[in-house]
C-alpha cells in the first residue's frame, strides 16, 4: 500500500471511480462492494507482513486488522463529497458492522472502545458468523410509528393498520400482553439496528404465572417483518406464525429462553401440505443461555426447537446461530432438531448457519406419512455443526442417529457441511425410510459416518469422514474454518455447479479446486462472514 500524497491520491481516485454508476451518479451498493474489495486487499497485505513473525496480539491465530479506523473515515468523507439524504444512518450502521466484524477478527472488544456507541450492530459478541451482525434494514412503511414505552407499544399493536412500521426506541419492554399482529398485512416490528438494543421480555420461561404473555409475537398476517430486536423469556413460543402469515421475514433477531419452540409455523391443512410458506429466517441468534425449560409446559419436558414448521414450503434459513438446544437424558423429548421442517413441508434451504451443542442440527422430515412425504426437496449446505466432547452421556450417544437427518424426504441434497460430533452422534448425516430416494450427500467434512437406514437411498461422493479438531481454527467456539494445514480437505472436492460459495459467502473455488466442507480456505486472509446488504439499499 502506498503512503504519502501519492498514496492518498490513489485511494481517493479508486474511491471516486469505485462507487459511481455508469451514469456518474453515486451508487451505495457499489460503494459497499468497493469497501469490501479494499478491505480484502488490505487484509491480505497486512496478513502477509505479519505472518512470518507471528507478532499477533496474545491468544490470536491471525493478525489484527488495519481497516477498522478507515471505515468511518470513508463514510464521513463520502458524505462530505456527496451529501446523500437518507443514506447517513444506513452508511454508519453498515460500515460500523464491518468495523466491528474486523475488530473481532483482531481479538478486540468493541464495547471497550470509545467508538462503541457507533457500533450498534454488534453489542453482543458473536462466536463467529453473521448472527446479529448484519446490515441495517431500510426503515420503510406506510406509517412509521415511533414507540418508546411498553404502553405505547400495546396501543400501537391494538390500533394497527396494514403497512405500519413500529419503530421501537432502545430499551427493555416488559410485556404486559403478547403482541398480536392480527389480520394486518405488511406490518413491521423492529428496532433501528443490531439485535440487542431493543428487548421484548416475557415473564420467564418457566413461570406458569405468565398472565397475558404466553407468546412474544403472534401473527396471522402476510409479510410480517420482525427485525433488529431481542425477544426473551416467554412461557411458549417467542414467535408464532399461523394461517395467513405468508412470507414472514425474521431478520437480525435474538431469541432467548423460550418455553417451547422459539419459532413455530403452524399448518392450515397438514394433509394437503398447506401452511406458512416463503418465510425467511436470517442472521438471527437462537439460544438457551442456561439450559432448556425444566417444567412441563403441557406437552412434556424438553419440547423445543429453534424453528418447527409444519406444511411449510420454500423457507430460507441462513446465517443464524443455534446454540444449546440440548435437553437432559430424563426429558420427555431428547432428540429435538434445532431446525425441524416436517408434516408435508418442502423445498427448504438451510445454509451458512452455525449449530453449537444441539441434539440434532437439521431435520428434513421426522416420520413417515400415509400419503405424500414428511418433507421433500430442499438443500442443506455450507453449515457448521459442533458438539462439545462429552455433551451426550454414553447411553445417549449409543442411541443417537445423526446431526443432520433426512427422513421421508426424497430429492433432498446435503452439500459441503462441516460436522464435528466429537463422539456424541453415531452418524454425521442419516437418510431414513424407503421413500427417501433421489438424495445426495456430497463434499461434506465430518468425523462420523453417513448412514442409509430403513431402505433410504442417497448418492454419496467427495465426503471426508475422518475429520479431527486439528483441521479447524477454533472448534471449541464453533469456528470450523479450515487452517492452512488442513490439506486433506483443501482443493480436494469435485466441483458442484449448484454450490458456488461457502459459509462466508466466498466464491468457490479459491484454489485449484473446491474444498471439502463448508469453508473455502482463502490463502493469507482471515475468514469472516460478510452478509450482503439487504435488498433495496440503493441511492438513485
Amino acid at each position: 500500500m502506498k503512503t504519502g500524497v501519492q498514496g492518498t491520491y490513489n485511494w481517493w481516485k479508486e474511491l471516486d471511480s469505485g462507487f459511481r454508476r455508469n451514469d456518474g451518479k453515486p451508487h451505495f451498493l457499489t460503494f459497499y462492494e468497493f469497501i469490501k474489495l479494499r478491505e480484502t486487499k488490505m487484509k491480505r497485505l497486512h496478513h502477509s507482513r505479519l505472518a512470518a513473525s507471528k507478532s499477533y496480539p496474545s491468544g490470536q491465530n491471525h493478525p489484527p486488522h488495519p481497516f477498522g479506523h478507515w471505515t468511518v473515515f470513508f463514510c464521513v468523507a463520502v458524505l462530505s463529497f456527496f451529501y446523500l439524504p437518507g443514506v447517513i444512518s444506513i452508511c454508519i450502521s453498515t460500515l460500523s458492522f464491518r468495523t466491528v466484524s474486523i475488530a473481532r477478527d483482531a481479538g478486540y472488544d468493541p464495547n471497550q472502545s470509545t467508538s462503541a456507541s457507533l457500533m450498534s450492530l454488534a453489542n453482543a459478541a458473536t462466536p463467529l458468523g453473521a448472527a446479529c451482525n448484519a446490515p441495517q434494514l431500510p426503515i420503510t412503511g406506510t406509517r412509521i410509528l415511533n414507540v418508546s414505552t411498553e404502553a405505547q407499544l400495546q396501543t400501537a399493536i391494538n390500533n394497527l393498520q396494514a403497512g405500519d412500521t413500529l419503530l421501537l426506541a432502545d430499551g427493555t419492554y416488559n410485556l404486559t400482553s403478547s403482541l398480536y399482529i392480527n389480520g394486518k398485512d405488511n406490518v413491521t416490528l423492529r428496532g433501528t439496528s443490531g439485535c440487542d438494543n431493543v428487548v421484548l421480555a416475557g415473564k420467564g420461561m418457566d413461570n406458569a404465572n405468565y398472565g397475558n404473555v404466553e407468546f412474544g409475537v403472534w401473527s396471522n398476517a402476510a409479510n410480517t417483518t420482525i427485525a433488529h430486536l431481542t425477544i426473551r423469556d416467554t412461557w411458549d413460543n417467542e414467535i408464532i406464525l399461523n394461517s395467513g402469515a405468508q412470507s414472514t421475514h425474521i431478520y437480525s433477531v435474538k431469541l432467548l429462553n423460550a418455553g417451547s419452540q422459539f419459532i413455530k409455523a403452524n399448518p392450515t391443512d397438514i394433509a394437503n401440505g398447506i401452511g406458512v410458506n416463503n418465510g425467511v429466517l436470517e442472521y438471527s441468534w437462537l439460544e438457551y443461555t442456561a439450559g432448556p425449560p425444566a417444567a412441563d409446559h403441557g406437552s412434556g419436558t424438553g419440547y423445543t426447537n429453534g424453528i418447527s414448521a409444519h406444511a411449510a414450503q420454500n423457507w430460507i434459513i441462513r446465517g443464524n446461530l443455534f446454540k444449546n438446544f440440548h435437553t437432559p437424558d430424563n426429558a420427555t423429548y431428547v432428540w429435538n432438531p434445532a431446525v425441524l421442517m416436517w408434516n408435508h413441508s418442502a423445498n427448504t434451504l438451510v445454509e451458512q448457519n452455525v449449530f453449537i451443542n444441539v441434539d440434532r442440527a437439521v431435520a428434513f422430515g421426522l416420520q413417515t406419512q400415509s400419503s405424500g412425504f414428511d418433507h421433500q426437496g430442499g438443500t442443506i449446505r455450507n453449515n457448521f455443526v459442533y458438539m462439545s466432547p462429552g455433551l451426550f452421556s454414553a447411553s445417549r450417544a449409543a442411541g443417537s442417529d445423526g446431526a443432520i437427518i433426512v427422513w421421508d424426504s426424497p430429492n433432498s441434497k446435503v452439500y459441503h457441511n462441516t460436522i464435528l460430533t466429537n463422539g456424541n452422534d453415531a452418524k454425521s448425516i442419516e437418510f431414513r425410510f424407503a421413500a427417501t430416494t433421489g438424495c445426495e450427500a456430497r463434499n461434506n467434512l465430518a468425523d462420523a459416518p453417513i448412514n442409509l437406514r430403513d431402505g433410504a437411498t442417497a448418492t454419496q461422493s467427495g465426503n471426508l469422514l475422518t475429520a479431527t479438531s486439528s483441521l479447524f481454527v477454533n472448534p471449541a467456539s464453533g469456528d470450523l474454518h479450515l487452517l492452512s494445514s488442513a490439506t486433506a480437505a483443501i482443493d480436494k472436492a469435485a466441483t458442484l455447479s449448484v454450490v458456488t460459495n461457502d459459509f462466508d459467502g466466498n466464491s468457490r473455488p479459491q484454489g485449484a479446486g473446491y474444498d471439502i466442507g463448508a469453508d473455502e480456505y482463502v490463502s493469507g486472509t482471515p475468514n469472516n462472514t460478510t452478509p450482503a446488504p439487504p435488498a433495496g439499499l440503493r441511492v438513485q
